[in-house]
C-alpha cells in the first residue's frame, strides 16, 4: 500500500519468493527498490491502483525506519456487490459457518504444494458462499477460526475478490481477520 492508501502489488516468482518470504510481515512498512514498474492487468488483480512492482534478482526490500503509512481504509461490500464488480477490491464482513481442515493442493504453474482452506460463510444479507484462505492465512488464521468453530465468529476480510462464481479469493498477505464474539 502506498502513502495514499492504494494497494500496489509486488510480483515475485520462484527463488525471489523464497528470498523475501521470511522478511515480510503484516503490519510493517517496507521500502522496495530495483523492481520493474509496470501497469497492472486488472483482469488478474483486485486493486484500485494502476501500477505493480515486479521484483527480480537485483531487487531489494528493507524495513522502513518510519512507520508513517496509515492503516488501510475499509470500504464494506456484500457478496452481491462483489459478484457485480469481480475485479474491484472489496472489504466484507462475514459470519463463519463452517471451518474445514486445511488441504494441500498443487499449483498448476510450477506444481508446488500450497495450503488452502475453504470456509463456509454468510454475509450481512444472508448470502452463503465459500471463502478461501491461502497459505499462512489458511494455517494461522484458519487454525484460530477452527479453534473457535463453536462460537459465532465474524471476520472482516480486506481485499476479497469473487472467483469462478463460487468463492471469494483472498490475497495471501493483505487479508485482516478480526474475531468478534456475539452472544445470542
Amino acid at each position: 500500500m502506498d502513502k495514499e492508501g492504494s494497494k500496489i502489488y509486488a510480483i515475485m516468482f520462484n527463488e525471489i519468493i523464497d528470498r523475501f518470504h521470511d522478511i515480510l510481515q503484516t503490519g510493517k512498512t517496507y521500502v522496495f527498490s530495483n523492481g520493474q514498474i509496470k501497469e497492472i492487468n486488472k483482469d488478474f488483480y483486485n486493486v484500485n491502483g494502476k501500477i505493480e512492482i515486479i521484483l527480480n534478482s537485483t531487487s531489494n526490500i528493507q524495513l522502513s525506519v518510519t512507520d508513517n503509512i496509515d492503516s488501510p481504509k475499509i470500504k464494506l461490500s456484500v457478496i452481491e456487490d462483489i459478484k457485480g464488480n469481480p475485479n474491484l477490491p472489496s472489504d466484507i464482513i462475514l459470519l463463519v459457518v463452517k471451518v474445514p481442515e486445511v488441504r494441500m493442493i498443487y499449483r498448476h504453474t510450477d506444481k508446488k504444494k500450497i495450503v488452502k482452506r475453504d470456509l463456509q460463510v454468510i454475509d450481512l444479507r444472508s448470502e452463503v458462499c465459500t471463502f478461501t484462505l491461502w497459505e499462512t492465512l489458511a494455517t494461522v488464521e484458519g487454525k484460530q477460526l477452527e479453534e473457535l468453530r463453536n462460537e459465532k465468529t465474524i471476520i472482516l476480510a480486506k481485499g476479497g475478490k469473487y472467483f469462478n462464481g463460487t468463492s471469494i479469493l483472498m490475497c495471501v498477505y493483505v487479508c485482516v481477520c478480526v474475531y468478534i464474539y456475539i452472544l445470542f
